[in-house]
Order: C-alpha cells, then structure tokens, then sequence
C-alpha cells in the first residue's frame, strides 16, 4: 500500500500540473478504433479447446487491424500450436472499461458456456483513475468467482497490470505517478492470486518500447501482441498441466 498512498501523496503535490498534463493527453493522443473482424473465431487442428479472453481496450483489440492480430486472437493461433488443438476462441471487451465495470456491467450480460481457458486482462482503467489496490482487488475477487461460476474447472490466467509508466504518449510526472499506481496494483495482485486455487497471475508483460508500442503511444502495437499473445498462450498451456481438477 505505500506505493499507492505515495501516489497519492504525489497526485495531490502535483494536482494543477496532473490536471493541465491529463486534459493534454486527453486532447492530443490520436483515438483508435477496435480491431476490424468478428471477435470470435477458430484456429489449429486437433482436440477441441475452448478460449475466453476477457478485459480491457487490448481485448477489444485497439492498435490492431484485426481480431486476428489482437491479443485474443494472437492467444489462440500460439495455444493452438502449443496444445495441438483446434482453438475455439471468442473475445469479450470494451474500450475504457474499470474492472468494476466489467465485472457489474459487462460481464452479467454475456453467456458464456463451459470453456478451458480464461484470460482476463483488465487494470490500465483503474490505474488512470487512480484506484486503491482495495478497491482492484474487491472487483477482482467478484469478477473471478462470477467466472468460475460460468466456466466450472476452466484455468485462469491474469494477465498483467499494463506497464503505464512505460507509456510514452504520457509525460512525466503523470507518467511516474501513474506508473507507481500500476506498481501497487501489480504487487497486491501477486499476493492475491498465491492464494487463488486453478488461477494465476501472469509475468509476461507486453513490451513497451517505443516500437512495440501504435501510434497513440499508449496501446500495443500488432507485434507487441504478437509476443504479449505467445507469453500468455505458453503460461495457459503450462497451468493447464499443472492443475489437477477435482471430480465433479
């Protein structure tokens, strides 16, 4: 908690500056649209599998052409080689959306059958908006137990709280204050997910140098989920060999 109250701390040290440098980034970063395409598809040959990828605006795929070349997209084609399966995959997120959004909003209006795999990637909202660690992880604990009453013994996966302070398109000191938020919220979620049973937290984090990143300096570019995709798809497919499930 002390990296978030000194972020905190900071935020109101800088209040004027964080408000003029917010309504900057606001104004000037270039707004790009979802990927193209139907957000749900197949891919690989083999045993049936089937893939949920739910969150933020990179489940929506922003920075991508195509559903295809967006993170969900991206999962399936590496766990389809991975496992020697045929991927069934569907992608479910919105642009701008908070954990608690997603879970009391979104989430309630899908139905979502048995699957194998879940990702949930969500948090870049939350640190925008500054959110405790206490509040991410009520959302986080609602979210994932309304997912496992929709999925039964599906593995899930978390995938990391986005590198905010690595974003170029924000300037410092925003970017340091923010970055120090998505530290807190990453360190509270570690600590969470240890004693989560058939989930964990991911450590592969999408990478954020300048070429990895598209064009508004804040998603990721179709590369970036290109490698960000192969991480995750290989940390699935190793928690599924790792989890022994219960006979139901």
């Amino acid at each position: 908690m002390f990296l978030y109250f000194f972020a905190l701390f900071s935020a109101i040290l800088f209040f004027p500056l964080l408000l003029w440098q917010g309504k900057k980034v606001k104004k000037n970063v270039l707004r790009l649209p979802i990927a193209s395409g139907e957000a749900y598809g197949v891919c690989g040959k083999g045993e049936v599998l089937h893939l949920i990828v739910l969150g933020e605006s990179t489940v929506a795929g922003v920075g991508a052409r195509t559903q295809e070349s967006a993170l969900a997209g991206q999962i399936a084609h590496y766990l389809a080689q991975k496992a020697n399966a045929q991927i069934h995959w569907q992608a479910i997120g919105k642009n701008g959306v908070t954990i608690k959004e997603f879970s009391s909003e979104i989430l309630d209006t899908q139905e979502i059958r048995k699957v194998d795999f879940v990702v949930i990637a969500l948090g870049a909202n939350d640190v925008f908006r500054l959110h405790s660690p206490k509040h991410w992880l009520a959302y986080l604990t609602q979210l994932t137990e309304k997912v496992r009453g929709m999925t039964e013994n599906s593995v899930i996966l978390l995938a990391n709280i986005p590198p905010v302070g690595s974003f170029t398109a924000i300037p410092q000191p925003l970017r340091f204050i923010l970055g120090l938020c998505a530290s807190a919220l990453d360190n509270a979620t570690k600590k969470w997910a240890k004693k989560q049973l058939y989930l964990s937290y991911s450590q592969a984090i999408f990478p954020a140098e300048p070429q990895y990143l598209s064009i508004d300096g804040i998603h990721p570019s179709e590369l970036a989920y290109q490698v960000w995709g192969e991480k995750l798809a290989e940390e699935l497919w190793h928690q599924k060999g790792t989890f022994i499930f219960p006979r139901i």
